[in-house]
This record gives structure tokens, C-alpha cells and sequence, in this order.
């Protein structure tokens, strides 16, 4: 009894930093992490975006910048993808009842690509 006291606490111990393991390792498996991590590459984005906003504010500052997130680039002509999107702001994964499950595609898929709603077209006019 004396000597199985010690064993079962060394034991004890021994698990707990499998178990903080596996528990982080779940929850970077989770569809939670997965939009955190979408959620920071549109963040990061729009910083970017800002930034060089403000950069080319400050260096030409008679410049007047007029923005159209709407515009229909060049560039996308060649992305297949209708003009007009019905606007669904509900994350990938989410059943019509409101239950999540998770999505068998990649997190590759839902990262931005640098086209799509995030990116908003600049008219610059010198005057």
C-alpha cells in the first residue's frame, strides 16, 4: 500500500502531458482553429491593403483615390465564377439547422487567394 501510493502519483504525472498533448492536438484538428486561421489571412489582408493605402497616401498627397469593391477587374476574366454571388455570410460547414459538422475539404480552399470580396478596385486620379 505505502509503495503503491508513490507509483500511482508518478503515473498520474506522467499522463497529464500526453493529455495537454492530445488536447492541443484536437483543437488544431477542430473547424473552430481552421476559421481562426481563415479569419487571420483576411485580417492580414485588409492590413496590407490598408498599409498601402496609407503609403501611397503619404507619398502623394494631391492623389484622390477613389475605391469600388465592386468593380469587375481585368484579371478575374479568367477565374470562372459568376459576375453576381447571392451574399451568404455563414461559415463553410454549417448545416441549414445551425449545426456545425466538420468539412472534409482542405483549409488550403477557405484561405483568400488574393481575389474575391476582399480585394476592392483603386481609380487614381492626380489632380
Amino acid at each position: 500500500m505505502e509503495t503503491e501510493l508513490p507509483k500511482l502519483t508518478r503515473s498520474k504525472d506522467a499522463l497529464r502531458p500526453d493529455l495537454s498533448r492530445q488536447a492541443i492536438e484536437d483543437y488544431n484538428k477542430s473547424f473552430e482553429f481552421e476559421m481562426g486561421l481563415v479569419r487571420m489571412g483576411r485580417v492580414s489582408l485588409e492590413y496590407g491593403y490598408q498599409l498601402a493605402l496609407a503609403r501611397l497616401r503619404a507619398r502623394h498627397p494631391g492623389v484622390e483615390i477613389e475605391e469600388d469593391p465592386f468593380a469587375l477587374l481585368p484579371e478575374d476574366v479568367d477565374v470562372p465564377m459568376a459576375d453576381e454571388q447571392p451574399f451568404d455570410d455563414s461559415p463553410p460547414g454549417v448545416a441549414r439547422g445551425g449545426a456545425c459538422r466538420r468539412v472534409g475539404r482542405p483549409l488550403a480552399e477557405w484561405l483568400p487567394t488574393g481575389r474575391g470580396s476582399n480585394d476592392s478596385a483603386v481609380m487614381v486620379k492626380e489632380g
